[in-house]
């Protein structure tokens, strides 16, 4: 009791101080991914993306299209606007001529100064070695996870250590050359044995070079790509749908490294963008790597495994089991608003996919070796009105097109409308884009959303969201529709802040176990009210959950985040909180400050309490160490997880070790 009562006093000692408002980008994009539940390869791949960008951020005056679009939290009016300022009026000063802006509201504006600086408009171009030596930063992160428990398959079953860890090389030069290594290991996974002889489970290295004449992006490794909406080629991510509802639909045209510490999606080998023409820019592609597939008895693919887990003999039979062969690429045309441009690609494996059984709802899903991918992407884009849109079709000729209209009516009211059809025959391997069902299939639906400033304080989001499957989808025997509502309320006032939040979602399922397919009705509420004082801060926050399937069931979680920021060396975070929930059909996501580079949005069900703590001492200019403590006491169970996860606790502790060096 005496630990718990310090780490109260703690957290709310924050709120005595000074009142001042400093948004911190972390706090931001926690916002933007709470919608998104627990897509971690999304989260954490935005994350990474924002992170680097907040170490080498982008001189403004040289910003392209290509660098702004890198920005998750700006949208295609967005961008437009601040590209024709920087035309028109040659550059910027100072970054308070982002107020001039029209479209830009406060709090993008806030956002966007943590990740550009206003520098020369016109320098020498040229690279050059001893240049690059002199003023590239190296960047060496090593991470470690000790867990404080031990689970039933540490003892037997797993064929690797309960320790976590990874390391993270990163070279940049003047945001035109980016080198780097990432190994990672994830607990129970052998290290330096087994099929793991080259020390680490896995490994992404990459070399991306930009603005070397023609040639703007060039890169060489493990990379992501995303072209026009994605339904054809975006293994890099998508927001879906946010709290910021003009952000929806979002159009890119980008080629970016892989530097997560997951595979994911990601291709491996080379891609580069040429400007050939004046507006005119053309991208190629090739990969060729081993990934993890799950096969049938006659030796085919059944399903692609995305988990990376290869702690057992059965998980380690699945990695690298199969080959994969892709290229393609995307031209692109670019003038006075107008874009429009075409983007396909060839993909074979070495194994071929079989056609599904058991799971019946992916029967219309790839069969055999080869397929291809093609679509055409087209709209207009000014600082007021957009029109955006995309269409595909696949080998077997099944079509998906979507289709974006937003309209700013003026500077606090913006309006945006989403429609897409997408056939229940037509899949792409790395299509990401908008959705209800998460994939690029089999759906059709119908989207308006619009943001309203109602005063330099308030902000209210709101969406409606319907959508039609034709076809049978996970946890439905045959056709099912679905309708999503949210309402986002924030006010902030100097250092207070308060945020109201409500998402309904009616969607139908099966009831569990078999038998009829009814209407599931969901609904999650968030209160949160917090204060800000330069490094300091407090937020209270109070989460809960309805969902109705048959059976009610409802959860709650109250949390309190505090920040303390002791000089310039020293900053900690920690969250306190208690959760009640009926079962898992009513748990509680959470975003939690963690390590760098981590993405941390647990989930939480039966009873029990949170607790974290996480400390960053910056030791000098080149080296910085943050430890992460974090313990989940649960009240109902004497027993956690199941499996070869088991842990015979009703705890779970570990602890996050961070060495960062740069030279």
């Amino acid at each position: 009791m005496k630990f718990i009562f310090i780490v109260i006093m703690f957290i709310c000692g924050t709120y005595f101080c000074r009142a001042q408002n400093d948004d911190k980008w972390e706090d931001v994009y926690a916002r933007y991914i709470d919608l998104m539940g627990d897509n971690s390869d999304t989260n954490e791949n935005i994350y990474s993306i924002l992170y680097e960008l907040y170490l080498n951020p982008i001189n403004i005056n040289k910003a392209r299209r290509e660098d702004l679009e890198q920005f998750p939290f700006l949208n295609d009016s967005q961008i437009e606007a601040i590209c024709s300022y920087l035309y028109h009026y040659n550059g910027m000063e100072s970054l308070g001529e982002l107020a001039l802006i029209e479209q830009l509201d406060y709090y993008t504006r806030r956002l966007l100064v943590d990740f550009i600086y206003v520098g020369e408009k016109e320098s020498n171009n040229k690279l050059s070695m001893r240049k690059i030596l002199k003023y590239g930063k190296h960047n060496l992160l090593l991470t470690g996870k000790i867990p404080f428990y031990e689970r039933k398959g540490d003892k037997s079953g797993y064929m690797g250590y309960k320790y976590k860890h990874s390391l993270r090389y990163n070279f940049r030069y003047n945001n035109r050359i980016r080198l780097g290594l990432v190994g990672s290991q994830d607990a129970g996974e052998p290290f330096f044995s087994s099929n793991n002889r080259a020390g680490y489970d896995y490994y992404s290295y990459y070399l991306m070079i930009r603005d070397l004449g023609r040639i703007k992006t060039l890169a060489i490794g493990k990379y992501r790509l995303s072209f026009g909406m994605g339904l054809v080629m975006n293994n890099n991510f998508s927001l879906g749908k946010t709290a910021n509802t003009s952000l929806a639909g979002k159009v890119s045209n980008n080629i970016t490294v892989h530097s997560s510490s997951s595979d994911g999606k990601s291709l491996q080998g080379a891609a580069m963008t040429v400007n050939i023409l004046k507006n005119v820019d053309l991208s190629g592609f090739v990969s060729f790597k081993d990934i993890d597939a799950t096969l049938n008895g006659e030796g085919k693919i059944r399903s692609l495994s995305s988990s990376g887990y290869h702690r057992t003999t059965n998980e380690m039979k699945k990695k690298n089991n199969t080959q994969q062969f892709v290229t393609g690429g995307n031209i692109l045309w670019q003038a006075n608003g107008f874009h429009a441009g075409m983007t396909g690609y060839y993909v074979w494996f070495n194994r071929p996919f079989a056609r599904a059984k058991i799971d019946s709802y992916k029967y219309y899903g790839p069969v055999g070796y080869s397929f291809y991918n093609l679509g055409v992407n087209y709209g207009y884009i000014n600082y007021r009105f957009s029109v955006s849109g995309e269409t595909a079709f696949n080998n077997d000729g099944a079509i998906a097109t979507i289709n974006t209209a937003s309209y700013n009516i003026n500077e606090d009211l913006k309006l945006n409308a989403i429609h897409r059809f997408y056939s229940y025959r037509y899949y792409s391997l790395f299509s990401q884009s908008f959705s209800d069902g998460g994939h690029i299939q089999n759906e059709n639906g119908f989207y308006i959303g619009a943001d309203y400033r109602v005063n330099p304080n308030l902000n209210v989001s709101v969406y409606a969201d319907v959508a039609y499957f034709p076809y049978k989808k996970y946890n439905t025997s045959s056709s099912s529709s679905s309708f999503d509502n949210l309402i986002n309320i924030l006010y902030k006032r100097n250092a207070f802040s308060l945020g109201i939040r409500n998402r309904y979602r009616n969607r139908e399922k099966n009831i569990p176990g078999g038998g009829e397919q009814i209407h599931c009705h969901e609904n999650s509420t968030r209160l949160d009210c917090g204060f800000t004082s330069g490094e300091n801060s407090i937020k209270l926050q109070l989460n809960s959950h309805y969902n109705r399937h048959k059976i009610n069931s409802f959860g709650w979680m109250s949390c309190c985040y505090g920040r303390l920021g002791i000089g310039k060396k020293l900053k900690t975070d920690g969250l306190l909180g208690y959760f009640s929930t009926k079962d898992y059909s009513s748990r509680i996501y959470i975003y939690e400050h963690g390590p760098l580079y981590s993405f941390s949005f647990p989930s939480f069900y039966g009873k029990g309490m949170r607790f974290s703590l996480s400390s960053r001492y910056d030791i000098c200019k080149n080296f910085m160490i943050m430890l992460h403590y974090g313990i989940t006491k649960y009240f109902d169970r004497n027993k956690i997880s199941s499996g070869l996860r088991e842990v015979n606790k009703s705890y779970l502790s570990d602890l996050d070790i961070q060495l960062r060096i740069k030279f």
